[in-house]
Protein backbone atom coordinates (compact mmCIF):
# COMPACT_ATOMS: atom_id res chain seq x y z
CA UNK A 1 0.00 0.00 0.00
CA UNK A 2 2.87 2.51 0.77
CA UNK A 3 4.78 1.49 -2.44
CA UNK A 4 1.55 1.90 -4.06
CA UNK A 5 0.58 5.52 -2.76
CA UNK A 6 4.41 6.69 -3.44
CA UNK A 7 3.79 5.61 -7.17
CA UNK A 8 0.46 7.23 -7.77
CA UNK A 9 0.39 10.04 -5.12
CA UNK A 10 -2.29 10.67 -3.05
CA UNK A 11 -5.38 11.50 -5.63
CA UNK A 12 -4.52 8.30 -8.07
CA UNK A 13 -4.55 5.75 -5.01
CA UNK A 14 -8.06 6.94 -3.72
CA UNK A 15 -8.99 6.42 -7.72
CA UNK A 16 -7.58 3.33 -7.98
CA UNK A 17 -8.96 2.11 -3.99
CA UNK A 18 -12.36 3.24 -5.34
CA UNK A 19 -12.10 1.39 -8.37
CA UNK A 20 -10.73 -1.98 -6.29
CA UNK A 21 -14.06 -1.76 -3.96
CA UNK A 22 -16.70 -1.94 -7.29
CA UNK A 23 -14.81 -4.39 -8.65
CA UNK A 24 -15.64 -6.56 -5.38
CA UNK A 25 -19.23 -5.18 -5.43
CA UNK A 26 -20.14 -5.07 -9.35
CA UNK A 27 -21.23 -8.40 -11.23
CA UNK A 28 -22.89 -8.60 -14.28
CA UNK A 29 -22.55 -7.32 -18.05
CA UNK A 30 -23.57 -3.93 -16.66
CA UNK A 31 -21.24 -3.49 -13.93
CA UNK A 32 -18.37 -4.88 -16.52
CA UNK A 33 -19.15 -1.90 -18.37
CA UNK A 34 -19.18 0.33 -15.26
CA UNK A 35 -15.79 -0.79 -14.28
CA UNK A 36 -14.29 -0.76 -17.62
CA UNK A 37 -15.68 3.20 -17.31
CA UNK A 38 -13.26 3.30 -14.46
CA UNK A 39 -10.70 1.57 -15.98
CA UNK A 40 -10.34 4.21 -18.46
CA UNK A 41 -10.55 6.93 -16.08
CA UNK A 42 -8.14 5.87 -13.89
CA UNK A 43 -5.55 5.22 -16.77
CA UNK A 44 -6.15 9.16 -17.67
CA UNK A 45 -5.51 9.83 -13.99
CA UNK A 46 -2.49 7.75 -14.87
CA UNK A 47 -1.38 9.22 -17.53
CA UNK A 48 -2.08 13.22 -16.17
CA UNK A 49 0.21 12.78 -13.26
CA UNK A 50 2.72 10.36 -15.02
CA UNK A 51 5.16 8.08 -13.71
CA UNK A 52 6.84 9.83 -10.45
CA UNK A 53 10.36 8.57 -11.67
CA UNK A 54 9.63 10.82 -14.89
CA UNK A 55 8.19 14.02 -13.56
CA UNK A 56 10.98 14.23 -10.60
CA UNK A 57 13.40 14.05 -13.60
CA UNK A 58 12.23 16.82 -15.05
CA UNK A 59 11.51 18.92 -12.08
CA UNK A 60 15.33 18.25 -11.29
CA UNK A 61 16.25 19.43 -15.21
CA UNK A 62 14.40 22.51 -14.80
CA UNK A 63 16.01 22.96 -11.62
CA UNK A 64 19.46 22.99 -12.91
CA UNK A 65 18.25 24.86 -16.04
CA UNK A 66 16.86 27.37 -13.78
CA UNK A 67 20.20 27.87 -11.44
CA UNK A 68 22.14 27.96 -14.78
CA UNK A 69 20.24 30.79 -16.63
CA UNK A 70 20.64 32.38 -12.59
CA UNK A 71 24.13 31.94 -13.08
CA UNK A 72 24.67 33.38 -16.51
CA UNK A 73 22.18 36.30 -15.99
CA UNK A 74 24.66 37.23 -13.22
CA UNK A 75 26.97 37.02 -15.24
CA UNK A 76 25.86 39.51 -17.91
CA UNK A 77 25.18 41.91 -14.90
CA UNK A 78 28.62 41.98 -13.47
CA UNK A 79 29.76 42.63 -17.31
CA UNK A 80 27.32 45.36 -17.63
CA UNK A 81 28.30 46.81 -14.48
CA UNK A 82 32.43 46.77 -15.44
CA UNK A 83 31.03 48.06 -19.03
CA UNK A 84 29.74 51.35 -16.82
CA UNK A 85 32.28 51.57 -15.14
CA UNK A 86 34.67 51.68 -17.89
CA UNK A 87 32.47 54.11 -19.76
CA UNK A 88 32.81 56.77 -16.73
CA UNK A 89 36.41 56.48 -16.37
CA UNK A 90 37.12 57.47 -19.97
CA UNK A 91 34.82 60.35 -19.55
CA UNK A 92 36.17 61.78 -16.26
CA UNK A 93 39.75 60.99 -18.50
CA UNK A 94 38.75 63.14 -21.46
CA UNK A 95 38.26 60.43 -23.50
CA UNK A 96 41.76 58.17 -23.15
CA UNK A 97 39.97 55.43 -25.98
CA UNK A 98 37.08 57.62 -27.00
CA UNK A 99 36.87 61.08 -28.77
CA UNK A 100 35.37 63.90 -26.53
CA UNK A 101 33.32 65.80 -28.48
CA UNK A 102 34.16 69.32 -28.64
CA UNK A 103 32.25 71.81 -27.12
CA UNK A 104 32.67 75.48 -28.23
CA UNK A 105 31.78 77.84 -25.12
CA UNK A 106 28.85 80.27 -25.40
CA UNK A 107 30.89 83.88 -24.65
CA UNK A 108 28.85 85.99 -22.18
CA UNK A 109 26.78 89.03 -22.99
CA UNK A 110 27.95 92.04 -23.20
CA UNK A 111 27.88 93.93 -19.79
CA UNK A 112 25.16 96.68 -20.51
CA UNK A 113 26.64 100.01 -18.70
CA UNK A 114 24.27 102.24 -15.87
CA UNK A 115 22.94 104.04 -18.44
CA UNK A 116 21.93 101.22 -20.81
CA UNK A 117 23.56 102.55 -23.81
CA UNK A 118 26.04 99.40 -25.43
CA UNK A 119 29.49 100.29 -26.22
CA UNK A 120 30.08 101.37 -30.11
CA UNK A 121 31.92 98.48 -31.68
CA UNK A 122 35.48 98.89 -32.54
CA UNK A 123 36.75 100.49 -35.28
CA UNK A 124 38.04 98.45 -38.58
CA UNK A 125 42.22 98.10 -38.29
CA UNK A 126 43.58 100.37 -41.00
CA UNK A 127 45.69 98.39 -43.48
CA UNK A 128 49.60 97.74 -42.49
CA UNK A 129 51.61 101.12 -43.59
CA UNK A 130 53.76 100.14 -46.59
CA UNK A 131 57.11 99.87 -45.92
CA UNK A 132 59.29 103.26 -45.18
CA UNK A 133 62.35 104.18 -46.87
CA UNK A 134 65.58 105.67 -45.04
CA UNK A 135 68.97 107.30 -46.14
CA UNK A 136 72.12 106.71 -44.03
CA UNK A 137 75.51 107.41 -44.12
CA UNK A 138 75.05 110.14 -46.67
CA UNK A 139 78.97 111.61 -46.97
CA UNK A 140 80.52 113.43 -49.93
CA UNK A 141 83.59 111.88 -52.03
CA UNK A 142 85.32 112.43 -55.25
CA UNK A 143 84.29 108.68 -56.37
CA UNK A 144 82.37 105.51 -56.37
CA UNK A 145 83.00 101.70 -56.19
CA UNK A 146 81.67 99.07 -58.84
CA UNK A 147 78.43 99.63 -56.04
CA UNK A 148 78.37 103.02 -56.21
CA UNK A 149 79.08 103.26 -52.62
CA UNK A 150 81.70 106.39 -51.78
CA UNK A 151 85.54 106.72 -52.73
CA UNK A 152 87.56 109.17 -51.60
CA UNK A 153 85.28 110.78 -48.60
CA UNK A 154 85.92 113.97 -46.96
CA UNK A 155 84.84 117.34 -45.40
CA UNK A 156 87.31 119.24 -47.42
CA UNK A 157 88.33 119.79 -50.70
CA UNK A 158 90.35 121.93 -53.12
CA UNK A 159 88.74 124.66 -55.77
CA UNK A 160 89.72 122.66 -58.13
CA UNK A 161 88.55 119.41 -58.06
CA UNK A 162 86.47 118.43 -60.84
CA UNK A 163 83.54 116.69 -59.63
CA UNK A 164 81.64 115.73 -56.17
CA UNK A 165 79.51 113.33 -55.41
CA UNK A 166 76.85 113.66 -52.59
CA UNK A 167 76.39 109.45 -51.99
CA UNK A 168 73.83 107.43 -49.47
CA UNK A 169 72.94 104.55 -48.54
CA UNK A 170 68.60 103.60 -49.15
CA UNK A 171 67.38 100.24 -46.92
CA UNK A 172 64.37 100.31 -49.49
CA UNK A 173 63.86 101.94 -52.88
CA UNK A 174 60.88 101.70 -54.40
CA UNK A 175 60.77 100.95 -58.72
CA UNK A 176 59.80 104.41 -60.00
CA UNK A 177 61.34 106.78 -56.82
CA UNK A 178 62.45 110.42 -57.70
CA UNK A 179 65.67 111.38 -56.54
CA UNK A 180 66.85 114.85 -56.24
CA UNK A 181 69.94 116.97 -54.63
CA UNK A 182 69.88 120.67 -54.56
CA UNK A 183 74.02 121.85 -53.86
CA UNK A 184 74.29 125.39 -52.27
CA UNK A 185 77.18 127.58 -51.85
CA UNK A 186 77.78 129.81 -49.29
CA UNK A 187 74.02 129.64 -48.52
CA UNK A 188 73.07 130.45 -51.68
CA UNK A 189 71.70 127.49 -54.24
CA UNK A 190 74.00 126.80 -56.40
CA UNK A 191 72.78 124.13 -58.46
CA UNK A 192 69.40 122.00 -58.34
CA UNK A 193 69.48 118.55 -59.73
CA UNK A 194 65.70 118.28 -59.29
CA UNK A 195 65.85 114.83 -61.28
CA UNK A 196 69.19 112.75 -60.04
CA UNK A 197 67.94 109.50 -60.41
CA UNK A 198 64.62 107.60 -61.39
CA UNK A 199 64.74 103.49 -60.59
CA UNK A 200 63.34 101.35 -62.85
CA UNK A 201 62.87 98.71 -60.55
CA UNK A 202 62.41 98.40 -56.27
CA UNK A 203 65.85 97.79 -54.41
CA UNK A 204 67.14 97.16 -50.93
CA UNK A 205 70.00 97.92 -49.09
CA UNK A 206 71.84 100.35 -52.00
CA UNK A 207 74.14 102.72 -52.42
CA UNK A 208 72.65 105.88 -54.69
CA UNK A 209 74.93 109.06 -55.45
CA UNK A 210 73.92 112.74 -57.24
CA UNK A 211 77.16 114.38 -58.41
CA UNK A 212 78.27 118.09 -59.10
CA UNK A 213 80.74 119.73 -61.57
CA UNK A 214 81.70 123.18 -61.45
CA UNK A 215 80.00 126.38 -63.16
CA UNK A 216 83.42 127.16 -64.12
CA UNK A 217 87.34 126.32 -63.60
CA UNK A 218 86.63 125.99 -60.17
CA UNK A 219 84.28 125.32 -56.97
CA UNK A 220 82.98 128.58 -55.60
CA UNK A 221 85.63 128.42 -51.97
CA UNK A 222 83.07 128.56 -48.41
CA UNK A 223 80.72 126.65 -46.58
CA UNK A 224 78.79 124.19 -49.26
CA UNK A 225 75.46 122.17 -48.11
CA UNK A 226 73.90 119.28 -49.69
CA UNK A 227 70.22 118.07 -49.65
CA UNK A 228 68.72 114.67 -50.99
CA UNK A 229 65.09 114.36 -51.79
CA UNK A 230 62.90 111.66 -51.93
CA UNK A 231 59.59 112.06 -54.42
CA UNK A 232 59.63 116.05 -52.77
CA UNK A 233 60.86 114.97 -49.61
CA UNK A 234 64.05 116.17 -47.64
CA UNK A 235 65.41 112.69 -46.64
CA UNK A 236 68.83 114.03 -45.76
CA UNK A 237 71.63 116.38 -45.88
CA UNK A 238 75.65 116.83 -45.14
CA UNK A 239 77.70 120.22 -44.97
CA UNK A 240 81.49 120.93 -46.58
CA UNK A 241 83.93 122.85 -47.01
CA UNK A 242 85.82 124.19 -50.20
CA UNK A 243 89.12 125.87 -49.88
CA UNK A 244 90.13 129.17 -51.25
CA UNK A 245 92.36 129.01 -53.90
CA UNK A 246 96.11 129.42 -54.33
CA UNK A 247 97.03 132.98 -54.88
CA UNK A 248 98.47 133.16 -58.53
CA UNK A 249 102.62 134.38 -58.36
CA UNK A 250 103.08 137.35 -60.19
CA UNK A 251 105.18 136.65 -63.36
CA UNK A 252 108.77 137.39 -63.16
CA UNK A 253 110.36 140.44 -65.30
Amino acid sequence: MRTLMRLFGGGAMVALLALLSACGALTGSNDIAALETQNAQLQGTIQMYGTPALTMDALAQAATQNAISRVQLTESAVELLAAQATLTVLQLAGGGGMAALPTTPTPPPPAVPADGQLPSPAPPQSPAAPQQTHFTDTVVATGRDDLDCPLGINTTFPPTVGELLVNTRIDYLPAGSRIAAKWYANGELYFDDANCWTPTQTYENICAYCSIAPNGPNFAAGNWTVELYLNGQLMAQTQFLIQEAEPTAPPQQ
